[in-house]
């Protein structure tokens, strides 16, 4: 090699850069990958750096570097991570199937925060979108929807390339189709993508642009090669938006093993590094997510910042700083500043101490400096093996079975941790670990991807035609590579495999103290939640039914040996209280002495803790060793399709008894002794945690935690009752609402200020109704009431109408947010050969400093919505809009948010049911705010159209539209 080569990845905090000089020796090197004062550009600075070093030349800074002595340079880049996430990508424009508008804004209509009232969604991407009339529909099982644009939604490419050519004529640079970025169906992640194409690609061009600039020729006689997110390289003008993000990541996959399979590396992250912030708050010790970055950086990085591991870790001696280099202080001379991070532990370590004296229930001892930096990096330790566990053992794998590579500057100082709580023998730390990613970046292989859609059932008939279009692809991306100047291309096929009615696709190739301590307060609670998410992702990736798999109207959780609440992951709050009854009403009903190792229980019934029958709980009772009584238990409870009610899904909105909406199962033990146990990865998870801590340190962190989440809740009565007390001279507090059909929802709420507790009082309730919006019994209320109906009284409704409602008068009792929509308008359509359910998203209540959310589900429910490429291809329906409801919030200082319009056309006779609310009594604002707009239920039939109202069980012909406008969200605060 007659020049210097060079493996670059801009990480976060440091850019790291392999050398490969011309004698065939290599050395390595670390830059800051921020430091405005000096440098404009660490890749470059890293270069000029090593070129003065190596050459003898003086090379100043802000003049071209010389490019003569350069034979390439292989780079990974956070240009397009940073982008994103700062939001300083270019400005662009949607284009998309008219009807569906909003339909990126709304997404999968769920909140990625279940409890947060002020929903926190990433903006979109685009500015502006713009509706374009045209439509693709087939009439088989493979009907897809076709979307078009400048950022675009389909496999079908004929309407996208027309488009694409009007865009070039009215002066547009940068256009990115959506069936050449990701020609896949599901149209809302392949809009995602396409959008984070167009909003991407201009920035990297434009870095490239500047980095070329950099160098005295532009690097014209260089070859430059980029590092994308799927572990290969690609040419400058092969590198896009959509390919860019994680690859720097991706290099250290690489250079860990140098064939990667999957068209994209599934990179993970996880908010614990080197740069994470340092928290001690309502005692627990907290790492991240917020991160202090390369600029100011952490405490020993002499530029002001704040507290993060990598000052723990130095305080605790695990960094040495004779072996870092000398880049920090204003002038970048200097080496890391040992005292200011001890220093700064102290003070928060005081803190810490502070806590723990005034805490009768906290550990009878004063933490050290180091000890309380140790409890902060355990706290790390546990966060990064969260996600770990979650894309090993989520998939089948066991982590202890396996080997733990570790790279990145903090990667050595955190493995054998990660290890060790993992179960894992051997950690493979590489000669290049702090460096690994620039070094992958080296190994990789230069890749050219090429995928189109196929849809077809694979079969003896499709094999030939596979085969032959597997070929073509072959040639194309064989082609792009000879163009580059390569030679020895070696192709690699891959089909996407799966089984029919299913989305999970595989790539088939062809050939302890019981005192609580806040360090493991924060762990177990980490633990116990990994455990709860893990059975959720499996339950999803192997579950067959569309509400399961797509709209993920299922929820997992961890209870204690009385059934109490432990931890649960953040999937449907409606069953989460009611699966903690169920669990206790188990415990109650059969005895402990009846609950025996292996047996598994089935339940739905309102009187068992069921919300309502569609929702099937599965109980499994954890044993441990020698134990005779469970020492845990685990529920799931997932909604069924149909389980015998008078209508297809099982949603009557006209049934008044409760066998007319199906099975009930009170207690029934589906596996009994063992026998039919296909899935016990909750128990195993659960009996590892018990292993590694004991028994007792487990059962005692598990009420810890319950009790620290009380003392939270206690907290809170006390301070807000204190406020009202000030305000209105009592602590008393009332509220009401009403359903549709004239029910009144009473609720007092009287505050204890000394002892931090209220008593909910729903005396003045309406009585018990004859329909399905009777609610399984909820706190302290009469009998008789629609909150404590009989027990052969019909509930589906309670669960998903009457259950909002709930939420919406307590909340307006605290005034703490405005009405939402009220409503989770469910929908269920189907014959005798099938059956659907979906629940439509509708506008949140607005309250004190922010406005609702427009198109999201709140409060009781987060069940996704099924992708419109997916429901048009399986169910006899036409998705013709799903937009915003344009100004259906209410006003107020801050608006609430709007509802959607969604229409349905079928395409062959159905029974059709809706159970709705919010038709007749409008969400209401608080403190002035206006109310939102009541729901609208539509059907057009030919010429006629007809207001259906809230609840019908009716038939549907061929060419009916039902049109669904949800309520919007109430304002807070005059106007």
């Amino acid at each position: 090699m007659s020049g210097f080569g060079f493996a670059i990845d801009r990480g976060g905090t440091f850019t790291d850069v392999c050398v490969f000089k011309p004698d065939g020796t290599t050395r390595v090197l670390k830059v800051l990958s921020e430091d405005p004062v000096n440098y404009a550009d660490a890749p470059t600075e890293a270069i000029r750096q090593v070129l003065e070093q190596e050459t003898g030349s003086i090379i100043p800074r802000g003049t071209p570097v010389p490019s003569d002595r350069i034979a390439w340079i292989r780079m990974g880049t956070t240009v397009a991570t940073n982008a994103l996430l700062e939001r300083k990508g270019e400005r662009i424009a949607l284009l998309i199937t008219k009807g569906f508008k909003d339909l990126l804004y709304i997404g999968n209509q769920t909140r990625p925060r279940i409890f947060d009232f002020d929903i926190r969604i990433p903006e979109m991407l685009y500015e502006e979108v713009v509706e374009v009339d045209e439509r693709v529909i087939t009439f088989d099982d493979s009907c897809q929807m076709g979307d078009i644009g400048h950022v675009v939604e389909t496999p079908y490419p004929a309407h996208e390339s027309k488009c694409r050519d009007v865009a070039v004529e009215l002066g547009f640079s940068s256009i990115s189709l959506s069936h050449e970025v990701m020609p896949m169906i599901k149209v809302v992640p392949r809009g995602f993508t396409v959008c984070a194409d167009a909003y991407l690609t201009p920035k990297i061009r434009e870095y490239i642009k500047g980095f070329e600039s950099g160098f005295s020729d532009g690097l014209k006689s260089v070859r430059v090669d980029f590092m994308q997110s799927d572990g290969g390289l690609c040419s400058v003008k092969n590198f896009f938006g959509s390919k860019a993000i994680l690859s720097g990541p991706a290099g250290g996959v690489i250079g860990v093993a140098l064939t990667a399979y999957d068209e994209k590396l599934d990179i993970n992250t996880v908010a614990a590094g080197g740069g994470s912030r340092l928290f001690f708050d309502n005692g627990i010790f907290i790492v991240g997510p917020e991160s202090v970055g390369a600029h100011p950086g952490p405490v020993c990085y002499r530029k002001g910042g704040n507290l993060a591991i990598t000052d723990a870790n130095l305080v605790l001696g695990r960094i040495l700083p004779e072996y870092f280099p000398k880049i920090f202080g204003p002038n970048c001379n200097e080496g890391l500043d040992g005292k200011s991070a001890y220093d700064a532990m102290k003070v928060l370590t005081d803190r810490i101490n502070t806590h723990v004296r005034n805490n009768p229930d906290a550990v009878d001892k004063e933490y050290s400096v180091e000890e309380a930096a140790l409890g902060f990096v355990n706290v790390a330790n546990e966060e990064m093996c969260r996600p770990i566990r979650a894309i090993t053992q989520a998939r089948g794998y066991d982590t202890s079975a396996h080997i733990l590579a570790c790279f990145g500057g903090a990667g050595g100082q955190h493995a054998c941790a990660v290890a060790q709580n993992l179960g894992i023998q051997t950690v493979l730390i590489h000669k290049y670990s702090s460096l690994l990613s620039a070094y992958g970046i080296a190994l990789a292989k230069v890749v050219s991807e090429v995928q189109e859609p196929a849809n077809v059932v694979f079969s003896s008939e499709t094999v030939t035609m596979l085969s032959e279009r597997l070929a073509a692809l072959s040639e194309r991306a064989t082609v792009e590579l000879q163009e580059q100047g390569f030679s020895r291309i070696r192709c690699e096929s891959f089909l996407h495999m799966r089984f029919a009615k299913t989305d999970c696709a595989i790539m088939v190739t062809a050939d302890y103290d019981p005192k609580v301590d806040p360090i493991r307060l924060s762990i177990f609670s980490n633990r116990f939640m990994s455990i709860a998410e893990q059975m959720g992702r499996v339950l999803q990736r192997t579950a067959i039914s569309t509400n399961i798999k797509e709209r993920l109207d299922f929820s997992c959780a961890l209870f204690s040996p009385d059934g109490g609440l432990i931890a649960n992951a953040p999937h449907i709050p409606v069953h989460l209280g009611g699966m903690q009854y169920a669990v206790r009403y188990q415990i109650d009903h059969l005895g402990m002495e009846s609950i025996r190792r292996g047996d598994v229980i089935l339940s739905n019934h309102p009187r068992a803790g069921g919300s309502h029958l569609p929702d099937l709980t599965i109980i499994t009772p954890v044993f441990f060793e020698n134990h005779s009584t469970p020492v845990f238990f685990l529920a799931n409870r997932g909604h069924h399709a149909d389980i015998g009610g008078i209508v297809p899904g099982s949603m009557p909105p006209n049934a008044t008894t409760l066998d007319q909406e199906g099975a009930a199962f009170e207690s029934f033990k589906v596996v009994e002794g063992g026998v039919f146990r296909e899935d016990a990865l909750g128990i195993s998870l659960v009996c590892d945690l018990i292993s590694e801590y004991g028994l007792e340190v487990v059962q005692a962190y598990m009420q810890h935690i319950q009790s620290t989440a009380e003392e939270s809740v206690r907290e809170m009565l006390k301070d807000f009752g204190r406020r009202v007390l000030e305000k209105n001279g009592e602590t008393r507090l009332e509220a009401f609402d009403f359903m549709d059909d004239g029910t009144r929802i009473q609720l007092t709420i009287t505050i204890d200020i000394e002892k931090g507790e209220a008593m909910f009082d729903f005396a003045g309730t309406g009585m018990e109704v004859f329909s399905s919006c009777n609610c399984p019994r909820a706190i302290s209320i009469p009998e008789g009431t629609i909150l404590s109906p009989s027990e052969l009284a019909a509930v589906v409704g309670g669960n998903v109408l009457t259950s909002q409602r709930l939420c919406d008068v307590i909340l307006g009792a605290f005034e703490a947010v405005a009405a939402s929509q009220g409503c989770m308008n469910n929908v269920t359509f189907g014959d005798e050969a099938m059956g659907y359910y979906e629940t439509i998203a509708g506008g949140a209540g607005a309250g004190e400093g922010f406005d609702g959310r427009s198109g999201v589900h709140t409060h009781m429910t987060n069940t996704r919505i099924t992708d419109p490429e997916i429901l048009e291809s399986r169910y006899p329906v036409v998705l013709r809009e799903f937009s915003l409801r344009e100004n259906s919030g209410g006003g107020g200082k801050w608006c609430g948010g709007d509802g959607v319009v969604r229409s349905l056309q079928f395409r062959r006779p159905l029974s059709l049911s809706l159970l709705t609310e919010r038709r007749v009594f409008a969400p209401y604002g608080l403190k002035g705010g206006k109310s939102g707009a009541c729901g609208v239920n539509v059907l057009k039939r030919q010429s006629r159209t007809a207001n259906l109202g809230g609840k019908i069980t009716m038939r549907v012909e061929a060419g009916d539209l039902l049109q669904i406008c949800t309520p919007g969200g109430g304002g807070y605060g005059s106007a």
